[in-house]
C-alpha cells in the first residue's frame, strides 16, 4: 500500500491508481491543488503493485547523455507557435505519419490540462505548447500499455517524472514505444491557476476562452502569456508576470520538485527537449529570437528516432556543458520558496498580482 508521509515523496504520476487491480485508489487534490493518491483502505488487497510502480520507491538509475544538439523546425509557421524551435512537432509529425500514436498535454473544455492521446497530424496542434501547470494523468498510463500491446507505435510525452511513472508502470521496455521529457523547473499549482484564470475573467469582465503561456509575437527570448476572452485580453510579458514569478522562484510549485530525482541526467526518456537559452554565444547565426531546442539524446533508440527527424530540421552538433550553462535546470534542483507556505495560506483571499511581488520583496528584506 502507498503511505504518504512527506510529500515530497509523490509527484502525483498517477502510476499506483492506474495499476491498481481493485481500483481503490484515486488521485485526489490536497488544498494546495496538487494531486496525491487516497487509498480505500477496506478495498485494499495489499498486492503491493502500487509500490512496484511508484517511480518514487523505484528509482531511475544515473545514465549519461549520448549526443546534444541545437536544432529548429525548418517549417516557420510550425516552429513560431511552438514553445523554443518546434522539435517536438518533429517527432510527433513522424509518429503519426507512421500511423502511431502521440501522447502529450492538452487544454481541456475548461482550459485545465490532461494528457491526451491523438492519432492524426490534425489533433497535433492540441499538444503544441507549452502548459505552465502540473497535467492530470487519468488513466493514460493503462491506455498507452493497452495501444502498445497491440503493437502500434507511440510518441510518450511529458515531464521527466511523468516519463518515470510510464515505465514503472509498464515494466517492462517495448521497442514501439518512444518517450521524450523536458528539462523541467518544476510544475505550477493547477489550483493556482485557476486563481489566476479567475482574476483575469474578473479584470476582463468575460470568460477565457483561450491560453497562451508562451506567445512569441514580441520574440522567443521575452515571450508573454496571454489569456485571452472573446473580446478583451490580458498580456503579460513573462519577466513581469506574478504567475511565472511565484512558477521561476518555485513559490507554486510541487513540494516532490525541490527533490526531483528525475532530471540532471536520470531521464528515463529517450530524448530530452528544452529551450536552448545562451544559444547565440556558441552559435551566433542562430540568434534570430524565434526559438531553438536543445536535444539531449539519452539512448539509442532515440537516437535512431531523432536521425529520422533531421531532413526536416535545421541542425547544431553542441555539447552537454555549453547547453546547460544558461538552463538552470538541466543541471540543478531549485529550493522551494520561504514564502511558498504563506503564499499558499493567503491564496484566493488576494490578488496574485499584488501577492506575489510582496512575498518576493518580504523574503528577500528578510534575508
Amino acid at each position: 500500500m502507498i503511505i504518504i508521509l512527506d510529500k515530497k515523496d509523490c509527484v502525483g504520476c498517477g502510476a499506483c491508481a492506474n495499476r491498481c487491480p481493485k481500483q481503490c485508489i484515486a488521485m485526489k487534490e490536497d488544498s494546495e491543488g496538487f494531486v496525491y493518491p487516497n487509498i480505500d483502505k477496506e478495498m485494499c488487497i495489499n498486492c503491493g503493485l502500487c509500490e512496484r510502480v511508484c517511480p518514487v520507491i523505484n528509482l531511475p538509475k544515473h545514465r549519461e547523455v549520448q549526443s546534444v544538439y541545437a536544432c529548429y523546425n525548418r517549417d516557420e509557421k510550425v516552429r513560431m507557435n511552438s514553445s523554443s524551435g518546434g522539435c517536438f512537432s518533429l517527432l510527433a509529425d513522424y509518429t503519426l505519419k507512421q500511423n502511431g500514436y502521440v501522447v502529450g498535454a492538452a487544454f481541456d473544455t475548461d482550459l485545465s490540462v490532461h494528457h491526451i492521446l491523438i492519432n492524426t497530424v490534425e489533433d497535433l496542434a492540441l499538444l503544441r505548447g507549452s502548459k505552465y501547470l502540473q497535467s492530470r494523468m487519468g488513466n493514460i498510463y493503462s491506455l498507452v500499455q493497452e495501444v502498445l500491446e497491440k503493437g502500434e507505435l507511440i510518441l510518450f510525452s511529458g515531464t521527466p517524472c511523468q516519463v518515470a511513472g510510464l515505465k514503472t508502470f509498464l515494466g517492462r521496455e517495448y521497442d514501439n514505444l518512444f518517450a521524450v521529457d523536458l528539462v523541467c523547473h518544476g510544475v505550477p499549482s493547477p489550483k493556482v491557476y485557476r486563481e489566476k484564470l479567475s482574476e483575469v475573467e474578473e479584470k476582463i469582465g468575460e470568460k477565457v476562452v483561450n491560453v497562451n503561456f508562451r506567445d512569441k509575437t514580441s520574440g522567443w527570448n521575452g515571450f508573454n502569456l496571454i489569456f485571452a476572452g472573446e473580446k478583451k485580453l490580458v498580456k503579460e510579458v513573462k519577466q513581469e508576470s506574478s504567475y511565472m514569478q511565484a512558477f521561476l522562484k518555485n513559490i507554486s510549485v510541487r513540494p516532490s520538485c525541490s527533490v526531483c530525482r528525475y532530471n540532471n541526467e536520470h531521464s528515463s526518456a529517450d530524448l530530452t527537449i528544452a529551450d536552448y537559452w545562451g544559444v547565440e554565444t556558441k552559435f551566433p547565426e542562430l540568434s534570430d529570437n524565434k526559438g531553438v531546442t536543445v536535444v539531449l539524446v539519452n539512448t539509442v533508440k532515440g537516437d535512431r528516432l531523432f536521425d529520422q527527424v533531421k531532413k526536416n530540421a535545421a541542425v547544431w552538433k553542441s555539447d552537454f556543458t555549453h547547453a546547460a550553462q544558461h538552463n538552470f535546470a538541466m543541471k540543478n534542483i531549485g529550493a522551494l520558496h520561504p514564502a511558498r507556505k504563506e503564499f499558499f495560506a493567503r491564496l484566493g483571499t488576494e490578488n496574485m498580482d499584488i501577492l506575489v511581488p510582496e512575498l518576493i520583496k518580504k523574503f528577500k528584506n528578510d534575508k
